[in-house]
């Protein structure tokens, strides 16, 4: 938008053409917008992968939901997911230099797996419906944590037990005690065993569950105020 205008139109040229070709490969090969267009689930047509009657209003537990679910939250797993609510919140408050392609693009993909994707419950490993935009929030923590040693040494250690809970894994799938694609949950880890229990289990609620719900609610925007609010 600021650079010479044979360059801005060189680029929408190529965005252009861009754009048709997505649209034309997918076409010939689906014959439908995405790739759900060959799924015979879907009979209502591609756009059933969304749902057949979304209740927005209930996905929008999946906003904390994706990050601290008992089973299938990114933090349930790897812990140091947890910063990412205030490197988030730093980056928009003080808006280095690339922010918003940090987290404009990050927060699409949240929202996008929040209300349009159909479950964050299925039979794949926690990470499925962000992982397009996970790698934008790993940039933001290591940003933010880089700033300050109690930042980094804390981002260090819950990085360590999540390294841990992907090794002990892994070790269990490849020994066939589990897969990692419909037990996962049911590991022997002590480390995921103990944390898991301070986190709602939203396939099977009840009323801890909401109890949970508020309190990891509440404990966010504390986190998103104080990375707002903090040092630059």
């Amino acid at each position: 938008r600021r650079g010479e205008r044979r360059d801005v139109a060189w680029l929408g040229a190529l965005l252009t053409l861009s754009g048709m070709l997505f649209v034309a490969a997918h076409w010939a090969w689906y014959r439908g917008w995405t790739p759900y267009a060959v799924g015979d689930h879907f009979v209502t047509g591609e756009l059933g992968v969304v749902g057949f009657d979304p209740n927005l209003a209930g996905r929008s537990t999946r906003l904390i939901g994706l990050l601290v679910d008992r089973e299938f939250g990114l933090a349930a797993w790897q812990p140091a997911w947890l910063f990412a609510v205030p490197a988030a919140a730093a980056l928009a408050a003080r808006r280095p230099l690339g922010w918003a392609f940090l987290l404009v693009p990050a927060a699409a993909g949240w929202l996008n797996a929040t209300f349009v994707a159909l479950t964050m419950h299925g039979w794949w490993f926690p990470g499925r419906q962000v992982v397009v935009v996970a790698p934008l929030l790993v940039i933001a923590v290591a940003a933010w944590a880089a700033r300050s040693r109690p930042r980094l040494l804390g981002a260090a250690g819950l990085g360590a037990a999540g390294v841990v809970s992907w090794a002990w894994l892994a070790q269990e799938a490849l020994a066939r005690r589990l897969t990692l694609v419909v037990d996962f949950y049911e590991t022997s880890n002590p480390l995921y065993r103990a944390w898991s229990w301070l986190l709602p289990e939203y396939r099977a609620p009840t009323g801890a569950t909401w109890v949970l719900h508020a309190l990891w609610i509440v404990a966010a925007l504390a986190a998103l105020w104080w990375g707002a609010t903090r040092r630059p």
